[in-house]
């Protein structure tokens, strides 16, 4: 007998039947081979729509840089799970993507679940995305637009940031990022987004990288630029930083200024100390961290 042959016409693959009934049946459907018949099946009852993170905008890149930090991309599955507490955020990250099923809660969590076979590789790519990113971070975001980076570094902070007030008492806000040391060149890039004239980020004693800015006028200026991008941002987070707060950061920094410029016009530690009114142990902290 004469093999029974058709063309996938999605893909062009050749088709062999054993029986006249499974060619006539297929004829009949125009069915595809069983790759593209999976994809079709997929796309059909595909609960979110992942392409829309794909797009330029400011909130998709927001959740870029959520994903970045929260998520994790598995066998073309974008998984996200927080504290339930956070819940309200993740459905508002459901509902961009069009998330069409309830979230998976338990007592202490919620998560998110969601496969693509055909958007998920396109999304890592352009993000530079690993399924191990805590040891293969994204190689850079500078190529992007500096407005798209910096919705991002809004999705990460609130992703894997902390801002907290300070110890001891002190009102003046404090944001960290700690994570895997293999992210240091990343830090380095979120803190040039922050302030491009300090450098805040270091391997810490534990090993770690970590971006640490406790100077509120840097923060409160920082957080309106991001106030600008109308992103659905953690309230609980940046609400944190009052912009009616006056901070006594900016006599700090003109006091370390002094002391860098005695420093570098040839003044001892005990000789700035003496001209700046301060202790020889603060003159010399500031000579340590940001002179040497």
């Amino acid at each position: 007998m004469e093999k029974l042959k058709r063309i996938c016409k999605n893909c062009g693959k050749e088709l062999i039947y054993k029986s006249l009934v499974a060619y006539n049946n297929a004829n009949k459907i125009d069915g595809l081979c069983k790759s593209c018949g999976a994809k079709k099946r997929a796309k059909t009852n595909r609960a979110a729509n992942l392409s829309l993170l794909l797009e330029d905008s400011y909130e998709s890149f927001y959740w870029i840089g959520f994903i970045m930090a929260d998520g994790c991309f598995h066998d073309d599955r974008l998984m996200i799970t927080l504290s339930i507490r956070d819940k309200e955020h993740l459905q508002k990250f459901a509902n961009f993507i069009e998330y069409t099923i309830p979230l998976i809660d338990t007592q202490t969590m919620t998560s998110f679940k969601s496969k693509n076979i055909e958007i998920s590789p396109l999304i890592c790519s352009k993000f530079d995305l690993n399924s191990n990113k805590t040891y293969n971070p994204p190689n850079s975001i500078k190529h992007f637009p500096i407005n798209l980076q910096y919705c991002l570094l809004a999705g990460f902070i609130d992703g894997d940031g902390n801002i907290q007030t300070q110890s001891q008492g002190r009102k003046d806000y404090m944001l960290r990022i700690k994570t895997h040391e293999s992210w240091i060149n990343i830090l380095k890039e979120f803190n040039e987004l922050i302030d491009g004239t300090t450098n805040f980020t270091e391997i810490n004693n534990q090993g770690y990288a970590q971006l640490t800015i406790s100077n509120t006028e840097i923060l409160k200026e920082f957080r309106k630029k991001i106030e600008n991008y109308n992103l659905p941002l953690m309230r609980r987070k940046w609400d944190k930083i009052d912009f009616n707060y006056q901070s006594r950061i900016p006599d700090v920094l003109i006091l370390r200024q002094s002391i860098l410029d005695d420093f570098k016009n040839g003044l001892s530690t005990k000789e700035s100390a003496i001209k700046n009114h301060t202790s020889y142990e603060n003159a010399y902290r500031i000579k340590k961290k940001y002179y040497e």
